[in-house]
């Protein structure tokens, strides 16, 4: 394997793997082998060799999309892939939505546990976003009030989600988290969504995405 090509992707890829082998009962040597495959075949041993298509990959940009798509191997169905928001570059709206999409690559997720769901501040307001391994899908929320933390240990307590990975982002205010979660429900293809329902508005604003105010 290339030292540095190499060494740094599968750095940003084992978290994953350990959070999906943990996450599906246990860390076995099988169920590494079972959850590598897939990326083996895409990615067989010559594109890790010195001199193979690794090589090209020199940029931490370039190595983070590595991983992604690594990681999108290793999931079944249909092809992940977010939607694309048609706006004037700059605007208000297309930088919600970049920020929004930000949050699913399953490289920068957490494991869903007690320990990590106590370092968040207790008074916060924010958007989550969670991801099951049994069902195979995500799901998106926000805290409209400074109870973010509360929020997510709810989820946590019910078991019948199967929620076992999530990342976050804090918001100043509700009206933000509102228009992220806006975004992260509209980033996401149903097939890849456990949310069937728009988010609720915020003291009756509009989606910025589709004017939905429910």
């Amino acid at each position: 394997m290339q030292r540095t090509n190499g060494t740094s992707v599968f750095h940003w890829l084992f978290p994953f793997v350990y959070f999906k082998s943990k996450s599906l009962g246990g860390l076995k040597l099988k169920t590494f082998i079972e959850i590598l495959q897939p990326i083996r075949k895409k990615k067989p041993p010559s594109f890790w060799e010195r001199g193979g298509e690794a090589k090209l990959y020199t940029s931490k940009g370039s190595q983070r999309e590595l991983v992604d798509n690594m990681i999108a191997y290793t999931l079944p169905g249909k092809e992940f892939k977010l939607a694309k928001f048609k706006c004037l570059e700059g605007s208000k709206e297309a930088k919600t939505w970049d920020i929004a999409s930000k949050l699913f690559p399953l490289r920068l997720h957490h494991l869903f546990t007690s320990d990590k769901l106590s370092s968040i501040d207790t008074v916060a307001t924010g958007v989550y976003v969670f991801y099951s391994f049994t069902k195979q899908k995500f799901y998106v929320g926000r805290s409209g009030k400074a109870d973010l933390k509360s929020r997510l240990q709810n989820h946590f307590q019910n078991k019948e989600n199967e929620f076992h990975i999530f990342n976050y982002r804090l918001c100043k205010e509700p009206k933000e988290a509102h228009d992220l979660e806006c975004a992260l429900y509209h980033l996401l293809p149903d097939h890849l969504r456990i949310n069937k329902e728009h988010p609720s508005a915020f003291e009756g604003k509009k989606c910025p995405f589709c004017e939905t105010s429910v």
